[in-house]
């Protein structure tokens, strides 16, 4: 199994109040992590069997360890 293709755990950051002003910070930065993955189609075996129906675009990613740091979004390549 090749792990080739660079994939972002990216959690969005949250917005801080500013006192001064009154108002929330408009542009959270968000903070993302790389990590080099496999990444597959699905079957449609395993597709029926944890959906219930197909469905179209439905990728299978498997990384080497373990993350269990919070995330929002996955980017994949």
């Amino acid at each position: 199994m090749r792990y080739d293709t660079d994939i972002i755990f990216r959690l969005n950051g949250t917005s801080t109040y500013d006192p001064d002003t009154g108002d929330y910070d408009t542009a959270p930065t968000p903070t993302d992590t790389h990590r080099m993955a496999s990444v597959s189609g699905t079957k449609i075996e395993t597709m029926q069997f944890i959906y219930g129906e197909i469905r179209q675009g439905s990728v299978t990613v498997q990384v080497q360890n373990h993350y269990d740091d919070p995330f929002d979004l996955v980017v994949i390549g």
